[in-house]
């Protein structure tokens, strides 16, 4: 089960709500800086219905900026301390929404110029030297049974200049573009990372970019997933439920916009114990912690709805294991199952969790 994002709000860094404005190159734009959601694995753009995950592998959202005047625009910005790379998304409102092909690669066509053009005007203000253009792109971005959004890329180059007393500081920078329209939004996805990287700050780039555009292949694609995810939650243990789980995994292996409940000791090794005793029903167990926490994240319920309906959903298939194998007993199972009955199962595991981290750090 892959790790890109981790939904325990243990894990989560959440900023301040008096939180800074996150520095940036957007000069005269008017609007308010905002902090990611502290209690969800995911902001959600209202206009747009995309989802953007808190975080995922080692980029972090700093904040979403609101704009001024301007119902549901946006520019939702990640950093990552590993690469030292900056990813930001601008969604901008278009009215009227462009119709037809024609439209709205004349907007992508606009916006993109404008990106660069903005660009070019920082560079003539003495904050970018050596910014070179390095041609345009044009492809697509493939959509589950609806049409393919055009999609346009710029890849540029530039020395950042340092300011104040950082002002002889030069960064060679590289930049990646890309924009499409997607419900009557302006999407435009912005990268910035040294250059020093080289190809890892290229593969990270690619990284980044990939995980974006899932995010705006995502909605089409949310419906089917989530009637499996109910499939399987409503009937685990059957050939159409395994069926489902299996359609789910795949998608969430590939989604970075549902966010999954990493198992983690001690359900881990509960898992293997009873594995021991019943072949297959450790993974079973993990299995239904993923699927039915994923089942909460992708309905936007809170990182404790999740935690709860995935500690539930771990009883459910102990309890039917133990009817099948009477004389299993398993002691964390059935102090998970009396917490559950209790309402208390999330906070009592989370708190298992936390204590089994500390003791493996000793």
């Amino acid at each position: 089960m892959r790790t890109l994002l981790l939904l325990s709000w243990l894990l989560i860094p959440a900023l301040a709500a008096a939180q800074a404005a996150p520095e940036g190159d957007e000069t005269g734009v008017q609007g308010q800086w905002n902090p990611p959601p502290a209690d969800r694995p995911v902001w959600e753009s209202q206009a747009t219905a995309l989802r953007f995950p808190v975080t995922f592998s080692h980029y972090v959202m700093q904040g979403v900026f609101d704009f001024k005047d301007e119902p549901g625009s946006h520019i939702v910005r990640y950093e990552s301390a590993t690469t030292r790379a900056r990813g930001d998304i601008f969604i901008r409102h278009q009215d009227p929404p462009p119709k037809g092909r024609e439209a709205v690669e004349a907007t992508i066509h606009a916006t993109l110029s404008q990106a660069v053009d903005d660009l070019f005007g920082m560079a003539e203000q003495g904050r970018y030297d050596d910014l070179k253009d390095e041609g345009p792109l044009e492809g697509n971005i493939e959509l589950w049974k609806q049409d393919p959004l055009p999609l346009m890329i710029q890849k540029l180059a530039a020395t950042r200049r340092g300011q104040g007393e950082r002002k002889d500081e030069k960064v060679p920078l590289k930049l990646w573009y890309g924009c499409t329209v997607y419900a009557g939004h302006a999407i435009l996805i912005r990268h910035m990372r040294p250059a020093e990287e080289g190809e890892k700050g290229d593969n990270d780039m690619k990284f980044f970019v990939d995980a974006i555009l899932r995010v705006l292949k995502d909605p089409p694609l949310r419906p089917e997933m989530r009637a499996a995810m109910e499939a399987f939650v409503r009937e685990p243990l059957t050939e159409s439920g395994q069926e489902a789980a299996k359609i789910v995994l795949g998608y969430l292996d590939n989604s970075p916009m549902v966010p999954v409940l990493v198992p983690a000791a001690p359900l881990t090794i509960w898992a293997d114990e009873m594995e021991k005793s019943v072949p297959n029903s450790g993974s079973q167990l993990l299995r239904a912690y993923v699927i039915s926490g994923a089942l909460a994240a992708i309905d936007g319920k809170d990182n404790r709805s999740c935690l709860t309906l995935a500690c539930q959903q771990v009883v459910r298939i102990y309890l039917e294991i133990q009817r099948l194998n009477p004389a299993v007993r398993h002691n964390g199972l059935e102090q998970l199952a009396r917490m559950v009955e209790r309402g208390e199962a999330a906070a009592w595991l989370e708190k298992q969790i936390s204590d089994a981290a500390a003791k493996e750090k000793r």
